[in-house]
């Protein structure tokens, strides 16, 4: 009586009974969980719609995986092609009122422009060459000037007493008495070593009292220490005509074009210009009809005299000083403000070789 063959699928039939069955229990535990859950959700109202409503769906879990992000796939006709040109960037948007202050460029002169000559004008040198000056060309030729309009109407025309700048270190010139005396007895109507290639830097120097290096901005051709006022000029252009009078005893200087007669050291120019004009010829001083110049010279340094000194050179050249300067005019109907002067010192000036060859190269321009 031999056996029966056995199936080879009897064991594995066998086996997912038992699997059937126990799965068949582990999923009704999982409903009874489920309908408890669900029942603990309805009552603290977290559970969307009716509490027999579907539970949840489990969140499929993500599969795991080794391998790195594969580049994404372009078209080899896309990928050799040249990027565009980039965009530009949207205008801002400007409000009305920004819109209104339009800033033009400084108006200078197509003959000056153009024009080869050497200019006349006020000093502005540099720290460490002075020479070699960079500053704006300031134009003066009849009634014009270029930068500022030949109708411009007079700043001054509210006057106020300009107060005195206080302030700065203790050896800038403006704190400092120069030695006016000496400046006098050694260097008038003579050149006045520069001292490297800094001509203005040597006259501060020489003026300055022993042993001080003085601190003065060396870009202004107005320098003010406590007792006087030193004006830098550079003589040798066309620009300014007839700058001297024909016998070199008067002088038309123009003031910066940011000044006014409200400016103090316009004031100052003033006041004791009119003071070295004397008694007599104090009362010939033209003024402007707004300038209140008694006003001015009881309130300002009452008592005391302040020299005005001029110091001219020739392009390249030192400074030759000139002496102390009177007041004759000064008008304010166009800026710059133009000063009139007479050469106080003009009878020893006369036999000063450096002067002469000032007053040549004036009237060369």
């Amino acid at each position: 009586n031999a056996l029966p063959p056995v199936s080879p699928y009897t064991h594995t039939n066998t086996q997912t009974h038992h699997t059937a069955m126990a799965l068949s229990n582990y999923e009704q535990q999982r409903q009874q969980n489920i309908a408890r859950n669900q029942e603990l959700l309805a009552k603290l109202g977290l559970l969307n719609g009716a509490s027999g409503g579907s539970p949840l769906k489990k969140a499929k879990p993500v599969k795991a995986t080794n391998e790195l992000p594969s580049e994404t796939r372009a078209s080899t006709r896309l990928r050799n092609r040249p990027l565009p040109p980039p965009q530009p960037a949207a205008a801002a948007v400007v409000p009305s009122k920004a819109r209104k202050l339009v800033v033009l460029p400084t108006r200078r002169s197509s003959r000056a422009r153009t024009s080869l000559r050497t200019t006349y004008r006020e000093d502005s040198s540099g720290d460490e060459n002075e020479d070699e000056e960079d500053e704006e060309e300031r134009e003066y030729d009849g009634d014009k000037y270029s930068g500022v309009s030949s109708d411009a109407s007079s700043p001054s025309a509210s006057f106020k007493l300009a107060s005195q700048p206080v302030g700065g270190p203790g050896n800038s010139s403006k704190n400092l008495h120069a030695r006016v005396y000496d400046l006098h007895a050694q260097h008038l109507g003579r050149h006045i070593p520069k001292i490297g290639n800094q001509a203005k830097f040597a006259v501060m120097k020489a003026a300055a009292p022993a042993g001080i290096s003085p601190v003065f901005n060396r870009m202004s051709g107005i320098q003010e220490w406590q007792n006087c006022i030193m004006l830098f000029v550079n003589v040798g252009g066309s620009d300014y005509k007839n700058i001297f009078g024909p016998d070199g005893t008067t002088m038309s200087w123009f003031a910066q074009a940011t000044q006014n007669l409200n400016t103090h050291v316009v004031q100052r120019l003033v006041v004791h210009g009119a003071r070295a004009a004397g008694p007599s010829g104090g009362s010939k001083v033209q003024v402007p009809s707004s300038l209140p110049l008694a006003e001015l010279e009881r309130s300002m340094h009452p008592g005391e005299m302040h020299s005005i000194l001029l110091f001219c050179r020739l392009p390249d050249e030192p400074y030759v000083y000139l002496g102390r300067l009177a007041l004759v005019s000064v008008s304010d109907k166009r800026l710059p403000i133009q000063f009139v002067w007479t050469l106080l010192d003009h009878p020893a000036l006369a036999r000063s070789a450096p002067f002469q060859e000032i007053l040549a190269g004036a009237k060369q321009t």
